[in-house]
């Protein structure tokens, strides 16, 4: 996505929230934001009640059976990290 061209967050939970989308892709912290801001076009603020009765939510699936989801994240962020480190000394 080029930056000129972006879609504003605002607009985006817009759409989720008014059900305008058919999937979101987005994480807990989600309720917080729609309970403090005004998305909804009729009900404004919407609480964590009004997220659960229409929204389903779902844990990420495992990359391969029985996998420990530590060691993705882990090992996708340790060369980022191990590289941010020798550049600093």
């Amino acid at each position: 996505m080029i930056f000129r061209n972006r879609i504003k967050w605002k607009k985006i939970h817009n759409l989720a929230v008014n059900g305008k989308t058919l999937f979101y892709f987005g994480g807990v912290w989600n309720v917080n934001n729609w309970a403090q801001d005004t998305f909804h076009d009729q009900l404004g603020k919407v609480h964590a009640k009004w997220v659960n009765e229409h929204f389903g939510m779902m844990l990420y699936p495992a990359r391969k059976k029985a996998a420990n989801r530590l060691r993705f994240p882990t090992r996708s962020i340790i060369p980022f990290l191990r590289k941010r480190n020798t550049r600093s000394l």
